[in-house]
Formats: structure tokens, sequence, C-alpha cells
């Protein structure tokens, strides 16, 4: 229990501290027609999968701790021989630890798919948006060159 646990508060704390490595902004593109300046904002997305690491990471730390304080705090049952239960609390801490560790990857690899889907549907997006200020502004570069064509002929 005692591995158990120590395995468990360490886990937790890696849980908090990559959730504070998550970059959460994205740079929205600006629109010059309509004089939309780029900007950088939230990802609303990503800020919820800090929140859930974060937590999950708070939620794990007390569970090893509680498990440390329960190792620490109760004695072996009477009758019991010390070996024996040393070979308990060693395999209690390798079936949680194995569980954590399995939980947790299964955690960061459901992340990682849900975060690729987001990043190809803003990628579309951006690049919707680039093509339209494109078109846009290519049309106005097209209305003046034709403007301009009208007033040089008009002044001959």
């Amino acid at each position: 229990m005692i591995i158990a646990g120590w395995i468990l508060a360490l886990l937790g704390l890696a849980q908090v501290v990559f959730s504070g490595t998550i970059e959460v902004s994205q740079l929205t593109e600006g629109n010059r027609l309509i004089g939309l300046a780029p900007s950088v904002v939230a990802n609303a997305d990503l800020v919820g999968q800090r929140a859930m690491i974060h937590q999950a990471g708070c939620a794990t730390f007390l569970a090893g701790v509680v498990f440390i304080g329960a190792a620490y705090l109760k004695p072996a049952p009477p009758g019991q021989q010390s070996k024996a239960w040393t070979s308990m609390a060693a395999i209690a801490a390798l079936v949680l630890t194995v569980a954590a560790l399995g939980g947790f990857g299964a955690f960061l690899y459901a992340l990682h798919v849900q975060n690729s889907d987001q990043r190809l549907v803003d990628e579309i997006k951006a690049r919707e948006a680039k093509n339209l200020s494109t078109d846009a502004l290519m049309k106005e570069a097209e209305k003046r060159l034709q403007n301009e064509a009208e007033a040089a002929a008009a002044s001959r």
C-alpha cells in the first residue's frame, strides 16, 4: 500500500504539472475588409480538457495520500505473518499501479484523438476564411483596376 500510495501521489502530481503545460490559446484570423484584427483567444475544448486533467490529478494525488496514510497508520492484523502482509500489499500496489497507468494512458490517448479532430476542424475553418478573404480582396483589386482603366480611357 505504501508503494501504491507513493505511485498514485506522484502520478497525481504529474497530471497537475502536465495540465499546466497544455496550451489553450489559439490564433483567430482577422478580416482586413471589415477591419477585424487577428486575435488570440482561448479554445474552449482545450480549456475543458486542461481542467479535467487537473481535477483528475488532484483526485489521484488525494487517493495516493489516503493510501499512504492508511498504510502507515494501520498495523498488520494480529495473527498475520509480516511476510504475507507485505506480499499482499505488494500485489495490491502492482495492481493499482497497472490500473492507474492503463487508465492514464487511455485518457491521454482519448484526449489526443479528440484534440487531433479539433485541430483538423480549426485548420479547415481557417482555410475557408482565408479563401473567402482572398476572393474578396481579388474582387476589390479587379474593381480598382477596372476603375483605373476607365479613368485612363476617359482622360484620353
